[in-house]
């Protein structure tokens, strides 16, 4: 396990006793805040509680994304804390059987058009494909990624490694890579579009949470915009009774 991991490991575990909170409920609490974050900017006030310790974590966990771009973190963190669930058949993939099974995959080609992951777990193959499309220097390639999980919380983590390793490594890349995130049975649902969890275009996204922020955002607009047209108008009566 990396230096890096064992530090986030900290984090999570110290917070945990801090709050005499169980550490899979912190380590829930801090992927959706970072979730909530990256895809907002903002986070529910049901997190204000742990804004020094996760700030503390993502700061940490963006930090340790410069130091190795694209390394799976929360794989490790996940098999330390014990958090994967062998019932569903959850498990770590080691990043030499990535390195392998891309390899074998792509072989010198360069990863274009789209990439399928069904059961994306913590994002391992994802990352890889990132990596593999952004190395190959290529910017007249599109890349749509397609990643869907039955567990809501490792499709959250995905796209929270996704989006930060591109925000601290290849920002110019991240409105260019097209992001389609689904939580889905994929063998009793697969006739389903799933459930959006993520989008490049916010409104698509069917978290409650997001919805909410983004209904909030579109009324202070209106209330806004109706607010200047009401004193564009007085501003226009005043001048005529002049």
């Amino acid at each position: 396990m990396k230096n890096e991991t064992k530090q986030l490991v900290k984090i999570i575990t110290s917070t945990a006793d801090k709050y005499g909170q169980s550490i899979d409920k912190i380590l829930t609490e801090f992927v959706e805040a970072t979730y909530q974050y990256v895809v907002t900017g903002a986070y529910s006030q049901d997190y204000a509680y742990l804004v020094t310790e996760h700030t503390e974590f993502i700061t940490y966990l963006m930090e340790s994304m410069k130091k190795r771009p694209y390394f799976d973190y929360f794989a490790e963190i996940m098999v330390e804390l014990g958090k994967f669930d062998r019932k569903m058949g959850q498990c770590m993939t080691p990043p030499e059987l990535v390195d392998i099974v891309t390899s074998l995959m792509l072989g010198e080609k360069q990863l274009e058009g789209k990439f399928c992951e069904f059961t994306c777990g913590t994002g391992s193959f994802v990352l890889k494909a990132i990596k593999s499309h952004i190395t190959a220097n290529n910017n007249t390639k599109s890349l749509e990624l397609i990643i869907n999980d039955l567990d809501n919380r490792l499709v959250k983590i995905t796209v929270v490694q996704c989006l930060f390793n591109l925000l601290v490594n290849d920002f110019k890349e991240l409105q260019k890579i097209q992001i389609l995130a689904f939580q889905n049975n994929v063998l009793t649902e697969y006739l389903n579009s799933g459930y959006v969890v993520y989008d490049n275009n916010p409104d698509n996204i069917q978290e409650p949470y997001v919805q909410r922020f983004l209904a909030k955002k579109r009324f202070e607009e209106k209330l806004k915009s109706d607010s200047e047209e009401v004193l564009k108008n007085l501003s226009t009566s005043s001048k005529k009774a002049a």
